[in-house]
């Protein structure tokens, strides 16, 4: 019973490392965006209330790029649609 679960466990840990190496990596974008935020949340813990309003603004921003590139996505998607249509 021993030796089949950590063979098993063995394969599960081979097989996973395996579909890591063959999954995409992201990209700058998804990073930046990923640190920005964290940046300004970390900001917005200090004491002094300009470095929490430049927080409040980093993770504001942060949001928005997103909601601004799927917004983007999507309009240039349909321009495309219908110039194909």
């Amino acid at each position: 019973m021993q030796k089949t679960m950590h063979f098993s466990a063995l394969m599960n840990a081979t097989l996973s490392i395996q579909k890591f190496k063959q999954t995409p990596h992201f990209n700058g974008v998804k990073h930046k965006n990923f640190l920005i935020f964290t940046i300004g949340f970390s900001l917005r813990l200090s004491k002094n209330q300009n470095i929490i309003d430049m927080g409040y603004f980093m993770t504001d921003i942060s949001f928005l790029f997103i909601e601004i590139l799927f917004t983007i996505a999507l309009i240039l998607g349909q321009m495309k649609y219908w110039k194909i249509n």
